[in-house]
């Protein structure tokens, strides 16, 4: 039950980290879009 428990809790961990790095990402895309805009004026 242990083993359970701890498979339960790394999912989740995964399931933070990978959430926060696809808002990493969508959040870099955004930024290079913006960068562009400034660069284009």
């Amino acid at each position: 039950s242990t083993e359970m428990a701890l498979r339960v809790a790394s999912l989740d961990y995964l399931g933070t980290v990978a959430a926060r790095l696809r808002k990493d990402a969508v959040t870099s895309k955004m930024d290079q879009g913006s960068i562009a805009r400034i660069l284009k004026q």
